[in-house]
């Protein structure tokens, strides 16, 4: 008999179905290329594990819960059922994804050597300047002009105008203030405006989009290999180390079928 994906219920609204058709749909059109993604490469990294010799030890497996329910705040077996099944998941999914994570970073430990480490900073020293800032973003650049206009004339604080204007609602409830920020890690064109050596310490208005940034240069720093860069190395080692996988093993996408006939006993 034929698979219809479109008769397969996964949920329900009301009166009407959520189905397996209907999760393709959306698979395809709104998480596709992250879904998949995600699903590939756990499964290079899977395939990977086996080559290097790679095992997961029961108490690893222990311990990587014990440390997630903390993490949590699940301090009962009763709690974290019932944390499962407010997220659909049971238990053996969870040990899945602890043990995936288990072997990331034991993939990541033997690949992040140091001498690689600091190859791979070297090779992209320009993408870890860093810069301290404050943004204030608005959907005028009339508005954007007018506070620009306030701080150059000290008739403002940057804090009180973020928080009286900025649309960034996480960011403006901090008086507009984002901390570090490395290269890349900006719209483009902000981070042009920003990183630009020549740049004022107040930037803008730069238009992205519909809206307009104000930025706040607090300070700049030269590209330093401490430890939050050292852990964007360790992950732009993984995805290089994904990615010749992918050329090695060989990658087919084709999400998902049309249903095939199947044949009833």
């Amino acid at each position: 008999m034929k698979q219809d994906y479109s008769q397969v219920s996964i949920a329900s609204v009301g009166n009407e179905n959520v189905t397996v058709e209907d999760l393709i749909f959306h698979l395809k059109m709104d998480l596709g290329p992250s879904v998949v993604d995600s699903v590939i490469h756990e499964r290079l990294l899977k395939i990977a594990s086996d080559e290097m010799g790679i095992r997961v030890e029961e108490d690893e497996l222990q311990e990587a819960a014990d440390d997630f329910r903390r993490r949590k705040g699940l301090i009962s077996a009763q709690e974290t059922f019932d944390w499962l099944s407010d997220n659909r998941l049971s238990i053996e999914e969870l040990e899945r994804k602890l043990e995936d994570d288990l072997i990331r970073e034991q993939i990541v430990s033997r690949i992040a050597t140091e001498d690689a480490i600091e190859g791979v900073f070297l090779e992209n020293i320009a993408g870890f300047q860093r810069a301290k800032i404050g943004v204030i973003v608005v959907e005028r650049e009339r508005t954007a002009n007018e506070i620009i206009d306030q701080l150059v004339k000290c008739e403002a604080d940057f804090v009180e105008l973020a928080l009286k204007y900025s649309i960034l609602k996480d960011v403006g409830k901090n008086g507009g203030f984002m901390g570090n920020v490395y290269r890349n890690e900006l719209p483009y064109a902000v981070d042009e405006a920003v990183f630009d050596e020549d740049a004022p310490m107040l930037v803008g208005p730069v238009e992205v989009g519909r809206n307009f940034y104000v930025v706040n240069i607090f300070e700049k720093a030269n590209a330093c290999l401490d430890e939050t860069a050292r852990e964007i190395c360790r992950w732009m080692l993984l995805d290089e180390f994904i990615r010749e996988r992918a050329l090695e093993v060989g990658v087919s996408i084709h999400i998902l079928p049309e249903p095939q006939n199947i044949d009833s006993d």
